[in-house]
């Protein structure tokens, strides 16, 4: 069971490093399905516009909205060390 385990957060690890390869390295845009960058954007999104949305001020939501993407970079390099966190085979007597 251990090995199934380990198996899986070696994958978990290297799904997160190639993620973030492609996301900060690559110049050309990637086309593939599964992107733990796009699963990201897309949670995080929802609920930002939705909450700045009930603002009755134009200048305060357009504030908020330019909060978004500096912000969001930042979650989404804790997003990427905690995966890679959670992903690192423990010890097994641990």
């Amino acid at each position: 069971m251990y090995f199934v385990v380990a198996f899986l957060g070696v994958l978990l690890v290297l799904m997160v490093l190639w993620d973030a390869f492609e996301t900060i390295i690559l110049p050309r845009r990637v086309a593939r399905r599964l992107r733990l960058t796009a699963l990201f954007y897309r949670s995080m999104w929802w609920p930002w516009s939705g909450l700045t949305q009930r603002l009755a001020s134009g200048k305060q939501r357009e504030k908020y909205l330019g909060l978004f993407g500096p912000l969001s970079l930042i979650f989404l390099l804790v997003f990427w060390a905690a995966g890679v966190s959670f992903g690192e085979p423990s010890d097994r007597n641990g």
